[in-house]
């Protein structure tokens, strides 16, 4: 069985990877600079009031919510009356669509 590295060896290895494809013209400067940020700072908290608005702002169900971000239709309901707080990837997804619309979460057909 391999042995995990540590978070921050993670971080650093994935910042290495970001780099190179900066240095060879294939990420822009902003982008590597949003990527940073993002490895090293947690997504803001969202409250049960602000995701229950990001869902009503765009119009989706609570069932087409839980599929854009990957999570189960309980869960979403659990968000929002505030008996649980989105962690890790749901909670970075939900800062994405927060910012950028729900087309950023959404992944292409056949992926």
């Amino acid at each position: 069985m391999a042995s995990r590295l540590p978070k921050s060896t993670h971080h650093e290895a994935a910042l290495d990877i970001m780099s190179g494809l900066h240095e060879v013209g294939l990420l822009s400067a902003e982008r590597l600079a949003e990527f940073e940020s993002g490895c090293l700072d947690p997504p803001p908290p969202l409250t049960a009031t602000e995701i229950a608005a990001l869902r009503k702002r765009e119009k989706l169900s609570e069932e087409r919510f839980a599929n854009a971000l990957a999570v189960s239709v309980a869960t979403v309901r659990k968000w929002e009356a505030g008996l649980q707080k989105p962690s890790g990837a749901s909670a970075r997804r939900l800062e994405l669509l927060g910012r950028e619309g729900l087309g950023a979460v959404l992944l292409p057909p056949n992926s």
